[in-house]
């Protein structure tokens, strides 16, 4: 018979039993990599890209929807200044101010030519203006030379505040035309505007020298020959 073996009190394996895990953690714990600790686990979509796609798409539908209430806004617009321009001409016609009413049309058909039922009609009531002694209006200046010949003749007309606005508006296209500022200046000195005539007369001499010899004798410049800034401007210093 083999001798009888002695069991271990339970009581010693329940004490050895922790002690062996804490010590089996220990050993994980240290062979964990550096800087793993507290990392967690990032988890991909399994369908990359389609989150994406969808967001492009309800973008494009908004900008879409966007530019669409864009353009709706502006053909409202549109369509409320074309009958207001239609209702005025009506209006000037029934009040017998023919003039009025073929300048409104006219405009009318310039600036809506695609409403072509409105412009029929607007035509229609331009040939009945005329037939009540009413003329066509003069076509409005575009560019810059044709601005600087409209203010030409207004003040060849002696409508100086005229062909100041006209001038002003031929410099805005071309800031540096001096014959434009010159002019100007002329008509600035007409009006007896004297500070706006010498810094104009100024400008287009900084431009072309040769206008401090125009405006020596130029007469528009009559009403401020006398200025002594006008005379510095325009006569040549005395050499000692």
């Amino acid at each position: 018979m083999s001798p009888a073996k002695t069991k271990r009190p339970r009581q010693t394996a329940k004490r050895k039993r922790p002690e062996a895990r804490r010590l089996k953690r220990a050993e994980k714990k240290r062979k964990r990599p550096a800087g793993s600790a507290g990392k967690k686990k990032i988890t991909r979509s399994r369908k990359p890209g389609k989150l994406s796609l969808k967001a492009a798409s309800r973008a494009a539908k908004k900008a879409a929807q966007a530019a669409a209430e864009k353009a709706l806004a502006a053909r409202k617009r549109d369509e409320r200044a074309l009958l207001d321009l239609y209702e005025r001409g009506i209006k000037a016609l029934y009040n017998k101010n023919y003039q009025q009413a073929m300048d409104l049309f006219e405009r009318l058909i310039e600036n809506y030519p695609d409403e072509i039922e409105l412009t029929d009609r607007a035509r229609n009531f331009i040939k009945f203006g005329r037939s009540q002694g009413a003329t066509r209006r003069a076509p409005q200046p575009k560019t810059a030379e044709e601005m600087f010949d409209a203010g030409v003749i207004e003040h060849n007309k002696a409508n100086f505040q005229r062909a100041i606005e006209h001038f002003l508006r031929a410099i805005e296209l071309n800031p540096k035309g001096d014959y434009i500022h010159y002019a100007l200046a002329a008509s600035h000195a007409q009006a007896a505007d004297l500070d706006p005539a010498i810094q104009s007369l100024q400008k287009a001499i900084q431009l072309n020298p040769e206008n401090k010899f125009l405006a020596r004798n130029d007469p528009d410049f009559e009403p401020i020959r006398s200025n002594k800034e006008f005379v510095a401007l325009v006569e040549t210093p005395k050499v000692e």
